[in-house]
């Protein structure tokens, strides 16, 4: 609900996967910041906020499949600044995103010149 689907605004990428093997079903969630429900950028220029409508938005894509943060087993994250690590990890946790998994956080560009951080993830439940 807190996303439109990429291509709708031109993009070519798919926002999540889901495989079933035969004990688990392993989710991906691709590369996914602070956009809105239009695909347009919100939250300029405000770290904080921006990694707060990102961790929603993915949120919501692991929901879509009967996940939540907690089933999160690693993930990717891509600070336009390093100087926002801080403020990136702050809010991660207190979003209740967990800390103890691998997590590659690292500077770089990211895919459109107002995000300032962007995060994929992988995700793991149990088949039911």
């Amino acid at each position: 609900p807190t996303l439109n689907e990429a291509w709708s605004y031109g993009s070519a990428f798919s926002r999540g996967l889901a495989v079933q093997r035969e004990d688990r079903t392993v989710l991906y969630v691709s590369g996914t910041a602070s956009i809105d429900e239009s695909g347009q950028v919100v939250h300029v220029g405000d770290t904080a906020r921006q990694t707060e409508r990102m961790l929603l938005n993915v949120r919501e894509l692991l929901a879509g499949s009967g996940a939540m943060p907690s089933d999160i087993v690693r993930a990717t994250t891509y600070l336009k600044n390093g100087a926002d690590l801080d403020t990136f990890q702050r809010v991660y946790a207190a979003q209740g995103f967990p800390t103890a998994i691998p997590h590659t956080i690292c500077q770089a560009a990211v895919c459109r010149p107002t995000w300032l951080v962007e995060i994929e993830v992988g995700a793991v439940l149990p088949r039911a």
